[in-house]
């Protein structure tokens, strides 16, 4: 289940956008609580491409997740607007502010494994981000590489990653970035290829990685440390 029991209601947003990736729908979704989009697609950054109905994020956005299940990687899930890399499930270049980050978070209940065959399921990039990711379930090769600056990992519980076809380890956060907080975190059953325990890491920090917090993360089941 979900690590954290947060709720949607506490975060102050500009604009709140949800995404059901088992009921939404992205032709006639509206991005709103009671019309869900089905894909991150909605939301996520393109250089050309973008599907009817897409917004740009601002500073202060809000994007929830809904639903439960197994979201594997597909051309219905997947994200190829922007050049690389295509298999995953949302890259994120546009900026929050220090006072109003942009959010990525989940409902009460819900309880995601993402598998995007290859690379990781999110990337952020980008030179002041400002990206919050707070309570959701990743899973499989990286649950989140970060190259941009001032992001914040909190309440995700990252499992059963196991490393996928075209890496060369298996991770759940690979962090080349700066100005990086990890806290709150749970980490566990992190595999390598077939399931062995070799090509693993727990948290990659790249050499130019720079100012980085990792705080109060529970580590279980995994020979990854």
């Amino acid at each position: 289940g979900s690590y954290s029991s947060c709720s949607a209601t506490p975060y102050t947003c500009t604009n709140r956008y949800y995404i059901d990736f088992v009921s939404g729908n992205n032709s006639t979704g509206t991005g709103a609580r009671g019309t869900p989009w089905k894909t991150l697609e909605m939301v996520c950054n393109y250089t050309s491409g973008a599907p009817s109905g897409h917004v740009n994020l601002v500073a202060g956005d809000c994007v929830f997740l809904m639903g439960s299940g197994t979201v594997n990687y597909t051309t219905t899930y997947a994200h190829n607007g922007y050049p690389t890399p295509a298999n995953t499930f949302c890259w994120l270049s546009q900026s929050g502010s220090s006072g109003s980050p942009i959010k990525i978070a989940e409902e009460p209940g819900t309880d995601y494994v993402f598998d995007p065959a290859t690379d990781a399921s999110f990337y952020i990039d980008g030179s002041d981000n400002w990206v919050t990711f707070n309570a959701f379930t990743g899973g499989y090769t990286t649950a989140i590489h970060a190259y941009g600056t001032r992001t914040k990992l909190s309440n995700i519980y990252c499992h059963d990653n196991i490393l996928g076809n075209g890496d060369s380890n298996v991770t759940c956060f690979k962090v080349d970035a700066q100005s990086v907080d990890i806290f709150n975190n749970r980490i566990a059953d992190i595999y390598g290829a077939s399931g062995s325990t070799e090509n693993q890491d727990l948290i990659t920090l790249f050499s130019s990685t720079k100012n980085v917090e990792i705080v109060n993360n529970v580590l279980y089941y995994t020979q990854a440390i």
